[in-house]
């Protein structure tokens, strides 16, 4: 039982186990730019310090009710949120099939757009990183 901060030290010494170490590297890789309070360029990334992301994955590891775990969360949401929509299609078609048509596509157009609403910020974040990143090479020479 290491802790996360323990655990950011032996993933930039290499020393965690090797699927958690490549796993973890893939992550960084992908989404290391990222951070808490992200939009403050002062921030520490968490490819600069992991140890919040391990303790995610911690926190992940202690649950003891599978049926909390996100990626279950996210499907029950997902079977609510189609339940939900065939409801309304339900009652939209009791009006008419051309209205359930027209209420299921609005639908599905408000799910797929409130998706990208983060999209803009994703972005946005890309970008700090790099200025970041310009910033870390300028202090440094």
């Amino acid at each position: 039982d290491r802790n996360p901060a323990e655990l950011a030290q032996d993933f930039r010494a290499f020393l965690l186990p090797a699927v958690l170490q490549a796993g973890l590297a893939r992550f960084m890789g992908q989404y290391g730019h990222r951070a808490v309070a992200e939009i403050d360029v002062g921030m520490p990334r968490w490819s600069d310090d992991p140890t919040h992301i391990l303790g995610v994955l911690a926190n992940y590891l202690r649950l003891a009710d599978s049926a909390l775990a996100p990626d279950i969360q996210f499907s029950n949401a997902a079977e609510e949120a189609e339940a939900c929509v065939d409801r309304l299609v339900a009652q939209a078609r009791s009006r008419g099939r051309l209205r359930g048509a027209v209420v299921r596509a609005a639908l599905g157009r408000a799910r797929i757009f409130a998706g990208l609403r983060e999209l803009p910020k994703y972005q946005l974040v890309v970008g700090l990183a790099e200025v970041r990143k310009q910033l870390a090479l300028a202090g440094a020479a």
